[in-house]
């Protein structure tokens, strides 16, 4: 059952791995941190899977053979815990230090994509104001053409 369950965790790993690859190659317009962030994300589930687990214990003999095995391979598991805490420890900070890079790159995405917005909207108010703008020039050079405003009928 937990080999199942080992199988199916890697197959769906496999998976979303090739749907960010895909993702990846069919994003050309996409902005280059959206990207990263999926091959981030890919990333952060092998980690996510394997940061606190260690190689299961396992014999290839049987009968006593495989019983006295495991014992001794208990033994030693226990023996170096301290050992291998440490690393227990790496991965979890790297797994820890990827989520935070992942949710940094976000937020920078989220600001850019706020700031291309705010940058055409700001022109296309420059747009507007130059068509509004060139309509009075418009007006004035035509009215130029014609003579003065007419009077009030001063005359």
């Amino acid at each position: 059952m937990v080999n199942d369950r080992e199988v199916e965790k890697a197959l769906l790993e496999i998976r979303q791995n090739l749907q960010a690859e895909i993702d990846a190659r069919a994003a050309t317009g996409v902005a280059p941190n959206v990207q990263v962030l999926w091959q981030l994300e890919s990333h952060l589930t092998v980690t996510e899977r394997a940061w606190s687990r260690l190689p299961p214990l396992v014999s290839n003999r049987q009968g006593w053979r495989a019983q006295i095995e495991l014992w001794f391979k208990r033994l030693l598991k226990r023996a170096t815990h301290w050992y291998v805490w440490e690393q227990i420890n790496f991965n979890a900070a790297t797994n820890e230090s990827l989520h935070t890079v992942r949710m940094a790159l976000a937020r920078q995405e989220q600001q850019q994509s706020a700031l291309r917005t705010q940058l055409e909207e700001l022109a296309a108010n420059i747009r507007r104001l130059e068509t509004v703008n060139a309509e009075p020039e418009e007006l004035r050079q035509s009215t130029q053409g014609e003579g003065a405003f007419p009077s009030d009928g001063g005359e």
